[in-house]
């Protein structure tokens, strides 16, 4: 079972020492995601965790539908091509039954691909209202961290993100009240 971590940092200094202590500690850079404003440039920071630009913080709401329709259609044209080719060959007579079959898989295609479309989008972003409590801080410049752990290894990565200097850090699938850890 795994839980999201998200940290506020005022110093890319700071950000640049935790991203480099999480991969010391076998964080992978996929399981590690900056969030910040502005342009970073620093390469240490670059190599050590994926970065994403602050208006795409709540991409999970935003773009739920876009990642509906992209698997729907990969789903659809997966299953399709080879029902076509099945089709083809098959030694059915009636038009209108290879007619109603490829119609049939393709909607089922169409069907999966979409599911795991949005499975896949539920993986990506925060939830807009966590989204809008950090907000501030990125306007004024702070960068955040989020990362990905299993629940067992979540005090690793929150001692590892408070030692490296957090301003905050707080578990978003955890009720706020347990787990906001406001350091200064």
């Amino acid at each position: 079972m795994h839980t999201t971590l998200i940290a506020a940092f005022d110093s890319e200094a700071l950000l640049v020492e935790a991203a480099g202590l999480l991969r010391e500690a076998g964080y992978k850079r996929s399981e590690v995601r900056v969030v910040f404003r502005n342009a970073i440039r620093n390469p240490a920071l670059l190599s050590s965790a994926k970065h994403t630009k602050s208006a795409r913080l709540t991409d999970t709401h935003t773009a739920l539908l876009r990642y509906a329709l992209t698997g729907a259609l990969m789903g659809s044209f997966l299953v399709e091509i080879p029902i076509a080719l099945w089709l083809a060959i098959a030694k059915i007579d009636s038009v209108g039954m290879r007619v109603v079959i490829a119609v049939g898989v393709w909607k089922l295609g169409a069907v999966i691909g979409g599911l795991f479309g949005l499975m896949y989008g539920q993986d990506h972003g925060i939830d807009p209202d966590v989204a809008t409590e950090y907000d501030p801080y990125l306007r004024r410049g702070d960068y955040l961290v989020l990362i990905n752990v299993r629940r067992e290894q979540a005090s690793k990565a929150r001692g590892i993100l408070i030692e490296s200097g957090a301003t905050q850090v707080r578990d978003l699938d955890i009720p706020q009240v347990e787990t906001k850890t406001q350091v200064r």
